[in-house]
Order: C-alpha cells, then sequence, then structure tokens
C-alpha cells in the first residue's frame, strides 16, 4: 500500500527529504495528495456552472491558484509525485494548470502525477492530461452508488452533466492512462469492475480486461510498483485472488461473484486452504 502524505506536511517532508517510494512491499510513502475542490454530493465541487439543484452555487476551491501552483512546483522539484484531488470541471482545470506550470519548468517525463477522481473532465482536459503524461485515478464504485437516471449525480448536476460523469471510456480514448480503486466506499474492486462495465452511459462504460487492467497493472503503474505487482509474473509478489466464477464468462454475473481465497506474498491469507499450504501458482523467489 502507498501512502500519499497531505500537502500540509509537505515543508517536513522536504526537511526531511522523504521521497516517493521509500518504505517495503507493503507500506510505502506515495505521492503529496492536494485538495483542489470538494465534492459533487456535498456541493462543494468546483464547476464552471451553478449546480442544477443549487442555483448559483459553483463550489469551493481549497487553495488560491497560486498556493497550488506553489505546491505542484515544490513537490515536483523535489521529485515527488502529486496526488491532486480535482473533481469538477473547474477544479480539474485548475489542477492541470498547477501540473503543467510545473512540468514546464522542471521538465521530467515519468513524473506520473495523478489527479484523483477525475469526474467531470471536458474532453480538451483530457487530451492535456495524455499530453502532459497526467494518471487518471478514478473510482467507478462511484457510478454504482451514485450514477444511473435517478441518482444523485442527476440531482446535483443534470442529466446531461451526468452523461459524461466519470467518463471512463473517454479517458482511455483520449490515451490517458487510467487506474481504479476504491476511494473509501465500497471497498470491494468486483463491485467497481461491474459498475464500470456496467454503467448507464456510453461515456462510461469500458470492457471487464479494461476495467481489471486499471485496478491491477494501471493501478501498480499509477503507484511506480509495475516492478512487483499488478501482473502475475515471475519475480513479482503473489498477490491475487481467486473467483467464485469467470468475469469474461458474462458480464452480468461480476456483481454476483465471490472471493474464495485471497493470497499475500504467495501466503494463502483468507479461504479454506488458509494455513495449511502455500499457493503455488508464482515460482519466483518472493513467493
Amino acid at each position: 500500500m502507498n501512502f500519499n502524505t497531505p500537502a500540509s506536511v509537505l515543508d517536513s517532508r522536504l526537511r526531511l527529504s522523504v521521497p516517493t517510494g521509500i518504505g517495503s512491499d507493503l507500506l510505502k510513502i506515495g505521492g503529496v495528495k492536494a485538495f483542489c475542490d470538494g465534492a459533487l454530493g456535498a456541493r462543494t465541487a468546483a464547476l464552471s456552472a451553478p449546480f442544477s439543484d443549487d442555483p448559483g452555487n459553483k463550489g469551493m476551491f481549497v487553495h488560491e491558484q497560486s498556493e497550488l501552483d506553489e505546491i505542484a512546483s515544490r513537490a515536483h522539484e523535489a521529485g515527488m509525485q502529486l496526488a491532486i484531488h480535482a473533481i469538477g470541471d473547474a477544479g480539474i482545470e485548475s489542477a492541470l494548470q498547477s501540473i503543467e506550470s510545473a512540468v514546464k519548468n522542471d521538465p521530467r517525463p515519468d513524473h506520473r502525477h495523478r489527479i484523483e477522481h477525475l469526474e467531470l473532465p471536458t474532453r480538451v482536459q483530457l487530451k492535456k492530461m495524455s499530453k502532459l503524461g497526467i494518471i487518471a485515478s478514478m473510482q467507478p464504485n462511484f457510478i454504482g452508488e451514485w450514477g444511473g437516471t435517478e441518482g444523485m449525480y442527476v440531482s446535483r448536476i443534470g442529466r446531461a452533466r451526468a452523461s459524461r460523469n466519470n467518463p471512463f471510456r473517454e479517458v482511455l480514448d483520449a490515451k490517458v492512462r487510467l487506474a481504479f480503486g476504491s476511494d473509501c466506499m465500497p471497498m470491494g474492486p468486483l463491485y467497481g469492475v461491474h459498475s464500470a462495465v456496467s454503467a448507464p452511459y456510453p461515456s462510461q462504460r469500458i470492457s471487464v480486461h479494461e476495467a481489471i487492467t486499471a485496478y491491477t497493472k494501471e493501478a501498480a503503474h499509477a503507484s511506480f510498483d509495475e516492478a512487483s505487482k499488478g501482473t502475475l509474473a515471475v519475480g513479482k509478489l503473489a498477490d491475487f485472488v481467486v473467483l467464485s466464477d469467470d468475469p469474461f464468462d458474462g458480464p452480468e454475473r461480476i456483481s454476483s461473484m465471490g472471493i474464495l481465497e485471497t493470497i499475500i506474498g504467495g501466503e494463502v491469507v483468507f479461504g479454506r486452504h488458509r494455513r495449511t499450504r502455500r499457493a503455488g501458482a508464482c515460482t519466483a523467489p518472493r513467493c
């Protein structure tokens, strides 16, 4: 697991020279987490047009643009990864401006800076993300909780904007690397895979393969961990689960699948074979 430190402790982290990636296979210090705006549910995400159910309210910014620029610049120059929370289109624009300025002043091709959530990006913003090499760190379980034609998203931003909310399909089509996570609810990745595959709008729906890749290979890339996890291969950690069914054999069945076994580092930690044998799927010395 990677732990992103809040921007509020950036001074201390710079003083102690704590880089992105220090730690172990179980816990590493990740990037610098900065909040650009709030959330759609609380009507605090920064939007270019008012909330549909709160006319006159366009949300809020956590930082002045100059302050966010400074955070991004200092973290980037120190070789740290940026993870900026930005949900509304205006918030995303602010995050992009800060990252673009930092990268322009100190070019570093493999920075892997991320925008967290990225719920309402425009197509122009996605093109800029692709050009700058910014990762889209998104949560498909949000669609499962708040999407649909009668969900919270429609109430807050209306049907037109809701149809392009969390546009996973457009993210991938724009050649932006897409990493999935759960944020804080619900935690199960299968719920997220089901939500992305069965999303209500074309701009959101992706394939089972693309959704699983976002949770595994691309999530590992987003945290600089692709050498040790994200795929099953000799030399990598044997971290995986055994499912009760095949997710590629009928996407509609994903939501009802269960976990039969969980293996971490080659050791069965959950399931019927726990403590009785070691998993044999990986022959690497680390397993």
